[in-house]
């Protein structure tokens, strides 16, 4: 949806899915993994944040500029191809991966 629309209900079953991982992650939560104790460095987090494109192009590469500023190491773009393209084109200037989940 736009600015003043809820996010469609599968978009929040993705984004809370997405939480859920970076928690486990965070935690060294072994239920599902039992070696994510030892899998990565003592001092890793994982930053999660959840940002609405309103799948404009113009909106997701603002986004990417300001995550640049913050320091960001990689960003899981958008559903619509159209949308992570010109993401990953500005995020490719500090040579930040983008994951396109959703495009071709």
């Amino acid at each position: 949806g736009g600015p003043s629309e809820p996010l469609e209900p599968w978009a929040l079953r993705y984004a809370a899915s997405a939480a859920m991982a970076a928690y486990h992650i965070n935690n060294r939560v072994t239920s599902l993994v039992p070696q994510a104790q030892n899998l990565l460095p003592p001092n890793f987090k994982l930053v999660f944040d959840v940002k609405d494109t309103e799948a404009l192009p113009s909106v997701a590469v603002n986004h990417a500029v300001a995550w640049s500023e913050e320091g960001r190491h990689a960003i899981v773009g958008t559903y619509r191809s159209a949308v992570t393209g010109p993401l990953a084109l500005v995020a490719s200037i500090d040579a930040t991966p983008v994951i396109g989940w959703g495009g071709s």
